[in-house]
């Protein structure tokens, strides 16, 4: 049995790395420890660490020049030597381009029984990076093969042209799994895609179950904190905000309302607040309102270390509420039952904050009251364990299979030989 695993974004992303670690541990517990697991990522150096059972591969079409020009050449040249090579039998290829780690990830799809396109939110026209998912994508169906879409978050999708080209794209695949509702209505609406094919779940991070306390309470104590100290934890995103007119103003009021919100926490309870570093990206934002707001009296921490996605959840284990961004730092804290709020900036985080019947904790990134969000995480506090069994009580009420669930039928259904 050989299953290709791809548009991995991966470790890079302590969100995305929980949900590698989901999807490897469904994939495993239904074919086994035999069946050969080939894997595109963008970072298959890191993910080789993490994941030594898997042989990775870099994505096709993929350039990593620094150069955005030339970055873009290189993408469209190396594109269209893919789409060349997936037609000829690799045995016979001539040319020393695409490179020969993508011509390896096509012929890891070419020759896989099953495709699974990892969990995540990557089909959205706010990321170019769209075209190099639609082509893996494209390729599995090219070769015949049968492909799963992990739990997704799809679209919004606004250009004419992207639309026609996800939608010609994910109708040929087999089943899509739609993380929350706007993406089932995105779907089956605005692409019109059959319904048959697409399939209402939850987030797979909600099924990963390794948290590593001990890295949690050292961490903690590396940045001096110690058992037993109040602590807040946060997360914050580096967001475009493309959509808006004028981006510039809408980052610094974010990044301004961030710096309040936390400032006027620390000083209110007389604690810490831990910015925690989900994305690497994010981290210049987090240490300027980290040093802005502890200018100002405030104890306010960024951690800049690179922790396993274990390490961080048991760093938030730690917490007495938790004000996230990034919505995996979220469930990170609705899995240890820590109350959460949540600022939104997709859909991913309204829709699932709404299964949860948690939509009064979710605020969107442009607009959220400064006041309203202070309120929320201080009567949390107050009342920890009443918000604490709200959560507990959130998540035992998703109504929803699990993905490893799912992943048996199908693999039954297609005389896959699940183990």
């Amino acid at each position: 049995m050989k299953i290709a695993l791809i548009n991995i974004f991966g470790s890079y992303n302590r969100g995305d790395a929980l949900l590698l670690e989901s999807l490897h541990h469904s994939v495993r517990s239904v074919f086994g420890d035999k069946a050969e697991v080939s894997g595109i990522a963008h970072f298959p150096e890191l993910e080789q660490v993490h994941f030594p059972d898997v042989q990775w591969n870099t994505p096709p079409g993929r350039s990593y020049a620094e150069n955005r020009w030339l970055r873009r050449a290189e993408n469209a040249i190396n594109t269209a030597g893919i789409s060349l090579y997936s037609h000829i039998p690799s045995s016979t290829w001539p040319l020393p381009l695409p490179p020969m780690q993508q011509r390896t990830g096509v012929d890891a799809i070419r020759r896989s029984d099953l495709v699974i396109s990892s969990a995540g939110g990557f089909l959205l026209d706010v990321n170019v990076s769209i075209y190099g998912n639609l082509l893996q994508l494209h390729l599995a169906k090219r070769f015949g093969k049968p492909v799963i879409l992990a739990p997704q978050t799809i679209g919004p999708i606004k250009s004419k042209y992207l639309k026609r080209l996800t939608r010609h794209v994910l109708s040929r695949c087999d089943l899509i799994c739609a993380r929350e509702q706007p993406t089932y209505d995105f779907l089956t609406q605005s692409l019109q895609l059959n319904p048959h094919q697409v399939f209402r779940t939850t987030d797979l991070a909600f099924e990963h179950d390794q948290i590593d306390a001990t890295a949690g309470h050292q961490a903690l104590r590396e940045l001096g904190i110690s058992a037993g100290d109040r602590l807040i934890g946060a997360s914050v995103v580096d967001w475009p905000f493309k959509e808006e007119a004028n981006r510039q103003e809408h980052r610094r009021q974010y990044e301004q309302k961030m710096t309040h919100v936390l400032e006027t926490l620390s000083k209110a309870h007389d604690c810490t607040v831990l910015l925690v570093n989900q994305v690497s990206s994010d981290l210049p934002l987090a240490k300027r309102i980290a040093q802005n707001a502890s200018q100002e009296g405030a104890s306010v921490v960024a951690d800049d270390a690179n922790r396993s996605t274990g390490a961080m959840r048991g760093m938030i284990n730690q917490c007495d509420a938790f004000l996230g961004t990034r919505f995996h730092s979220c469930i990170f804290a609705m899995l240890q039952n820590v109350p959460t709020t949540a600022i939104a900036y997709t859909h991913k985080t309204t829709g699932i904050m709404s299964d949860l019947g948690l939509s009064h904790r979710s605020h969107k990134i442009g607009s959220f009251n400064t006041q309203q969000i202070i309120d929320i995480v201080t009567a949390d506090i107050s009342n920890r364990d009443r918000a604490s069994d709200q959560m507990k009580k959130a998540r035992e009420g998703l109504n929803f299979p699990k993905f490893e669930s799912i992943l048996r039928d199908f693999a039954t259904q297609h005389n896959l030989t699940p183990s």
